[in-house]
């Protein structure tokens, strides 16, 4: 709520209807009074007629409760005041709650403003009505401002709202458009699948068949020729049967004769190398040592000489060898001097 000030103030107003309790009030109060004068007056002629009845005890109680009747009274006017004034607040406050109902703030306070500078130039102050009217005009100049900008501002943002809103259902649009693309393009990958499968299908049952058939023929040439292979191995089995008898026999025949041949060629040998023993002495003699040395190396490899032994008998032997050599020499260098013209 404004008040006549233009201050902002906060009151709690109650409406009472009192007309009709101030006039019973004022009735009774009139009525009392009357009454009161003629119990008074009445008494005073009882009082008088009784001679001897004494009523100034009940005079003085009928003035104690005159005054207080009289105390109540001007309560009840003070109370008739009170809520008179609390009536009038509520009306002016009505008033003014009346004067702003429907209107903006800013149109509250030009008018308040215009009043003010109204009474100022009432009163003569023409100065400080026009210092008022100037900067309530330069007030609502900048609050037009700021509204045509904060409505500027809206505008613009509803532009862009707006935009934004066509950008949307463009791209909703675009969108749409290529999940169908790609629904037709799944459609028409899965057609192509299905094509492939059914060729794949049949060129598959066509190379079963092809491989079927295939197999058949090949069981049967396999079957043919392993009834050839067999009668070709079975003729050739009997052609190495012969040629093993034959083969065995030449065998034979040749054993025979390597037999006979080494056997003669022993002998020979034998003849031979006794000859030489009879005919050269230091050829037997060498022969020997070099069987006696080999004798003496078994020996000691097998583990039946010491090495003292082995290395004494080695010395010994070599010594008749190189001796039986020298002699050799020897005889072969005279044999050759006997021999020469």
């Amino acid at each position: 709520m404004i008040d006549d000030d233009g201050a902002a103030s906060l009151e709690v107003g109650f409406i009472l209807n009192t007309e009709g309790a101030f006039a019973e009030l004022l009735r009774f109060g009139q009525m009392f009074s009357s009454e009161t004068q003629d119990f008074i007056r009445n008494s005073a002629r009882i009082e008088a007629a009784a001679g001897g009845i004494k009523l100034a005890g009940a005079t003085s109680a009928v003035a104690n409760f005159g005054a207080a009747a009289t105390r109540e009274g001007a309560s009840a006017a003070r109370e008739f005041a009170r809520v008179e004034k609390a009536g009038e607040a509520m009306a002016r406050q009505l008033e003014r709650q009346n004067s702003v109902f429907g209107k903006t703030r800013e149109e509250v306070r030009s008018a308040s403003a215009e009043f003010k500078a109204f009474a100022a130039e009432q009163q003569g102050l023409t100065e400080l009505a026009g210092r008022i009217r100037s900067e309530e005009l330069a007030l609502v100049t900048a609050t037009n401002q700021a509204a045509a900008a904060a409505n500027a501002q809206a505008e613009a943002l509803r532009q862009a709202a707006y935009a934004h809103q066509m950008f949307e259902a463009r791209v909703r649009a675009g969108v749409v458009a290529l999940r169908e693309e790609e629904a037709a393009s799944l459609a028409a990958a899965a057609a192509l699948d299905a094509q492939a499968r059914r060729q794949a299908a049949l060129g598959s049952a066509m190379f079963e068949a092809r491989a079927k058939q295939g197999m058949r023929d090949y069981n049967e040439q396999q079957a043919a020729a392993e009834i050839a292979q067999r009668e070709a191995n079975a003729a050739a089995m009997r052609l190495e049967g012969l040629a093993a008898e034959q083969l065995a026999r030449e065998h034979g025949q040749l054993a025979s004769a390597v037999r006979a041949s080494h056997d003669a060629q022993v002998a020979d040998a034998a003849a031979a190398e006794q000859l030489r023993m009879s005919t050269d002495p230091l050829y037997a003699l060498t022969k020997k040592l070099n069987a006696e040395i080999a004798e003496s190396t078994r020996l000691y490899h097998a583990g039946a000489t010491a090495p003292a032994e082995y290395a004494r008998q080695q010395e010994v032997l070599t010594g008749r060898c190189g001796k039986a050599r020298r002699r050799r020499t020897t005889w072969t260098a005279s044999l050759a001097r006997a021999k020469a013209p």
